[in-house]
């Protein structure tokens, strides 16, 4: 069976996608130290899991991801989180 590649638009996506989760973590929570350790425990489970059988993967299409709805939850529930750390701080200060 050929191996089908990747195209750059899916690759391309996929680093896009990302990119803008990583920083919507890093602006949430004002810090750029939860967007390393999301990117460290992703490298680390693509080199442990994906890595190893990556010449029998079909590459996936990037609306088919429940990865994605679970990063959409986290960053809602991260927003509410630092809204109300925001209100509080506010509130502390007035």
């Amino acid at each position: 069976m050929a191996r089908r590649k990747a195209s750059l638009s899916q690759t391309g996506g996929w680093h896009f996608l990302s990119d803008i989760f990583l920083a919507a973590i890093a602006l949430l929570a004002r810090s750029i130290l939860p967007g390393i350790a999301v990117h460290a425990i992703g490298l680390l489970a693509f080199f442990a899991v994906i890595w190893p059988t990556d010449y029998l993967r079909h590459p996936a299409p990037l609306g088919s991801g429940f990865l994605g709805a679970l990063s959409v939850l986290a960053l809602v529930r991260l927003a509410r989180a630092s809204a109300s750390e925001r209100a509080g701080m506010e509130a502390k200060s007035a």
